[in-house]
């Protein structure tokens, strides 16, 4: 079967004056129908770039310079803005991690959750808004017909996520791309989401690519994991494979960091030290080589993304090698 969306060689650069700087360096990648992929790392690795780019939200400063962006066999880097404007909030849409200025503060949130219902779905209004009471009800708001009628500011945090849930799954896409989705909430209310789009994706059979560096939520959801680091993927596996065996040192050394409720008291929570490099774009080994423990001179060579077993993709010559990291 093919996959629902496929990703090729994918580069992201961003100019300022007169400078261009690579912050996607040719990525890849498949999501599958009904599946969760979650894609992992640190701020500023390229992993909102890579979501913006598939719904065609790329700032005036950024440019896609090469790869290919299939969704259901259409390249969408070849589309027009009207056949992008089909499918994005229609097909795809995406959950912004900035809840507070994810909704229009001057309009009330009736009238931006039947928007999407009018404009791709052809309902009037007195049934768009019928149909926008039961997604709110779906994503458990009480006294819904209420909540039509007030403006963002109104509402909670966490109720302003669920209406942001609500209207991204208003015209049941196939796909969803939600981007850190919690970062803005406290911990109750973050768990209580992160189950919300669990149940969703299973009643609704979507597939969410669910951007995040938090390995706990990882653990959680995801059905397959791409680790990121400095533009390019780590590692890709499903996410049994990545906590039982995980082969690259940058994935290593995130697990690592987690702490576990089974940790002794005393013992010390890992860190790993260093920074990530600026201006990766030059770097030709590996990205990773400056902070890593294992390194050696061969790193400094292109490392190429390989498959180790099936469906284990791994940039690192000793993982290659079969050598172990301990």
């Amino acid at each position: 079967m093919e996959p629902l969306l496929k990703v090729e060689d994918l580069t992201i650069a961003f100019k300022e004056d007169d400078k261009e700087t690579v912050v996607v360096d040719k990525v890849s990648f498949n999501v599958n129908s009904g599946e969760i992929l979650c894609i992992v790392g640190e701020s500023g690795c390229g992993k909102s770039v890579t979501a913006l780019s598939i719904l065609g939200l790329l700032s005036p400063n950024a440019s896609v310079l090469g790869g290919r962006i299939i969704y259901e066999g259409k390249d969408l880097l070849k589309m027009t803005d009207k056949e992008i404007d089909r499918i994005r909030g229609n097909e795809m849409s995406m959950i912004f991690q900035d809840v507070m200025n994810s909704l229009n503060p001057v309009l009330t949130i009736g009238n931006q959750l039947t928007e999407a219902a009018r404009i791709h779905m052809g309902y009037d209004k007195n049934k768009a808004k019928e149909y926008a009471v039961s997604m709110l009800k779906k994503v458990g708001l009480p006294d819904a017909w209420a909540i039509m009628k007030k403006y963002p500011h109104m509402l909670s945090g966490g109720m302003q996520q669920r209406v942001i849930i609500a209207m991204a799954l208003i015209c049941r896409p196939k796909l969803i791309i939600a981007d850190e989705p919690t970062t803005a909430l406290d911990v109750t209310i973050q768990l209580q989401i992160m189950k919300l789009l669990a149940s969703l994706q299973k009643e609704f059979q979507m597939s969410i690519i669910l951007i995040t560096h938090d390995i706990g939520v990882v653990a959680e959801l995801a059905d397959r994991v791409i680790i990121m680091y400095a533009g390019q993927f780590m590692e890709e596996t499903s996410v049994y494979q990545l906590f039982d065996n995980p082969a690259h040192p940058y994935t290593k050394a995130l697990l690592n960091s987690v702490p576990s409720i089974y940790d002794d008291e005393d013992k010390k929570l890992a860190s790993i030290s260093g920074t990530v490099p600026e201006r990766y774009q030059d770097i030709e080994g590996c990205r990773f080589y400056g902070r890593c423990p294992y390194g050696v001179p061969a790193c400094k060579d292109i490392q190429v993304y390989s498959e180790i077993k099936p469906g284990h993709l791994v940039r690192c010559h000793r993982a290659g090698k079969g050598e172990l990291l301990t």
